[in-house]
């Protein structure tokens, strides 16, 4: 409602395409609604649309921080539910280009993501495992689960908190990888920032996190990128609404406690946040095979029409 209904001008969805960075459940008590809604989208508009898997699509992970609990709560069927919906994430693709130029991921680079061929040949359905240490696997939880390093001067890799077998990658890492694939930018998602939107490497990194009280309990801004038809980006800030909104008790029933935002970064002097932008129209490709008709969107909602 912040931006009102779509329209041919600045968001309608037979003009404008859509790329969605994952996470799609475990961020609040709509989970549900939330995911059959985004499947049923990429469904009647396959070429505008694309989901990107996030590291909560993922039975290990949603079965902690929420989704299973709601599906039980709110289902008779809840964990048929809880289990099909999670067979379709599996098939879900990892990553998206915009014309060739901007990579969409959910994660990040990691130690072991050098080329857009790896993403490609990632075997789908493809489960993940936070013990690999090498192989595709490795690959898988690098794209899912790695995190920009705190500031732009640390380097390299560094452990991450996160789990076992995850990085932090350094501003290097993205110079390195954006160069060799002729890429302009990464974008992705996986953390709270505290303004929405934050940028890393000299502006060809920028994480976005699109929901605004985080759980009800971060008093933090969400925000969506506008891609232009230069491909510059232009941040859509969704204020939060106060303290106030986000000081409502968790209940423990909900999952694990929500991780608090990062601290704010100084806004890159490249983004404009008052510019209008008319979206751009181009091409939006994954760069992963095309989900199995066996398995994907349209099997699972028929599926769990039969529930």
């Amino acid at each position: 409602s912040a931006f009102g209904s779509p329209h041919p001008c600045c968001g309608d969805i037979e003009y404008v395409s859509y790329c969605f960075l994952g996470d799609f459940v475990d961020r609040g008590r709509h989970s549900l609604e939330v995911v059959v809604l985004l499947l049923s989208l990429q469904i009647c508009h396959p070429s505008q649309v694309a989901l990107i898997r996030g590291n909560h699509e993922d039975p290990q992970v949603n079965a902690i921080y929420g989704f299973r609990v709601e599906c039980e709560r709110r289902c008779a069927l809840g964990e048929r539910v809880w289990l099909a919906l999670n067979s379709v994430f599996e098939m879900l693709p990892v990553g998206a280009l915009i014309d060739e130029s901007i990579l969409c991921i959910h994660g990040g680079l990691g130690s072991s993501v050098t080329s857009l061929e790896q993403i490609h040949a990632v075997a789908r359905p493809a489960s993940v495992d936070l013990r690999a240490v090498d192989g595709e696997r490795r690959l898988l939880n690098d794209v899912l689960w790695s995190d920009p390093t705190d500031t732009d001067e640390q380097e390299g890799l560094m452990p991450n908190t996160r789990g076992p077998n995850t990085v932090k990658f350094g501003p290097d890492r993205v110079h390195a990888f954006c160069d060799a694939n002729k890429l302009k930018l990464i974008i992705r998602a996986h953390q709270c920032v505290q303004d929405g939107f934050e940028f890393f490497a000299n502006g060809r990194l920028v994480t976005v996190f699109s929901a605004p009280d985080y759980g009800a309990q971060h008093d933090n801004d969400g925000a969506m990128l506008v891609v232009n038809r230069e491909l510059h980006i232009f941040a859509k800030v969704l204020r939060s609404r106060g303290k106030q909104a986000a000081s409502a008790s968790w209940n423990s029933d909900d999952g694990v406690p929500y991780t608090p935002p990062r601290p704010s970064r100084a806004v890159d002097p490249g983004l404009d946040l008052e510019q209008p932008a008319e979206p751009h129209h181009g091409r939006l490709s994954s760069i992963v095979r095309d989900v199995d008709n066996n398995h994907g969107p349209r099997a699972l909602l028929n599926t769990l029409g039969r529930l």
